[in-house]
């Protein structure tokens, strides 16, 4: 991976505000890691809006 190869290049420019910090340029698995927190979010709503019936 190249953030591997030049990890001081991929640091969203010390913006640790940035939404894809720390995964900055470098990191082509991040959609994959962005759909898993998905999942997670979906299914803690799910459980927020069947416990609120």
């Amino acid at each position: 991976m190249k953030v591997d190869q030049n990890p001081a290049m991929y640091t969203c420019g010390g913006n640790k505000n940035n939404f894809r910090y720390p995964y900055c340029y470098g990191d082509f698995t991040y959609a994959t890691k962005v759909n898993e927190k998905t999942k997670l979010i979906e299914e803690l709503l799910r459980n927020v809006h069947s416990s609120s019936k």
